[in-house]
């Protein structure tokens, strides 16, 4: 939070951003209140649950499965992915399958 502060005042010092009027804020209400309660709140509330729930270590292959969502998701609507976003995407999901075999294999 302090460096987003500060990031900001530099910009609004530098004239590279401007602080927005009343009515763009009040058109935007809604989003930040959803993104305050719903997105900030309730979802580090629910993976904080989730984490205790996983434990340590499913709940780090669980963060790791996110980029592969979001990839899946851009192509389901339409983005069509470059070879090396293939590549990257398989890589991924094999350092996730040979890390789950690891851990349940060899750690107690």
């Amino acid at each position: 939070l302090i460096t987003i502060a500060v990031i900001n005042v530099v910009l609004l010092n530098a004239n590279v951003i401007q602080i927005p009027d009343v009515n763009t804020i009040i058109s935007i209400s809604p989003s930040l209140t959803y993104m305050a309660l719903i997105a900030g709140f309730l979802a580090v509330l629910s993976w904080n649950i989730g984490n205790k729930t996983l434990g340590s270590n499913n709940a780090v292959l669980f963060i790791d499965v996110v980029p592969i969502t979001a990839f899946a998701i851009s192509a389901v609507q339409g983005s069509v992915p470059t070879n090396m976003q293939l590549i990257g995407a398989a890589i991924t999901a094999l350092a996730l399958i040979c890390n789950n075999i690891y851990l349940r294999l060899f750690k107690p």
